[in-house]
């Protein structure tokens, strides 16, 4: 099995084709990535996305996964990035997201529930939360849909701004 998910994806470059038509599959998709460096396989990334009921209301649950395996003047350097959202399908917006970092022995994580203009931010552990409040047309990204940043990219706006690398998107704001 191993073999068929790292077999004809030689390059990280893909990721973005091949999200775009992930965010159009069916209720369950499971895709698989090839991680490399320098020319040598080195990982994998897994997306994974399903509905979710939450509060009276149909979500889209997106898990991913990176794993990222190499060595370092000798010693085994081993990598784990667990990315979950919680999305609105209506807005493609994430209304709650949670990371987890491990490079062992260290293992980070943080988390952040939208409730309206205000994202409460936690270090993922049950700690304390901070409110933000949002700014107008914050773009609450995830790492399956970037419509914004196609729309920019293939029509900008007129408020693009020159050398800035920036696309428009929703409400003619880009975070970056």
């Amino acid at each position: 099995m191993a073999a068929w998910i790292f077999a004809g994806i030689a390059r990280v470059g893909l990721v973005a084709a091949i999200l775009l038509t992930l965010g159009t599959q069916g209720p369950v998709a499971m895709r698989y990535l090839a991680v490399e460096m320098g020319g040598v396989l080195c990982g994998s990334m897994t997306f994974t996305t399903s509905p979710l009921r939450k509060d009276g209301r149909t979500l889209t649950l997106l898990t991913q996964e990176v794993v990222v395996k190499g060595t370092l003047l000798g010693a085994t350097v081993n990598n784990r990035l667990v990315l979950t959202y919680h999305i609105d399908p209506d807005t493609n917006a994430f209304t709650y997201h949670e990371s987890v970092l491990e490079q062992r022995p260290t293992r980070l994580t943080s988390a952040i529930r939208i409730e309206g203009r205000t994202a409460r931010v936690s270090d993922g552990a049950g700690g304390k939360e901070t409110a933000v409040d949002l700014p107008v047309g914050v773009v609450l990204e995830n790492t399956l849909f970037r419509d914004h940043r196609v729309s920019g990219a293939v029509s900008p706006p007129a408020a693009a701004v020159a050398g800035t690398g920036r696309a428009g998107g929703l409400g003619g704001r880009s975070h970056q």
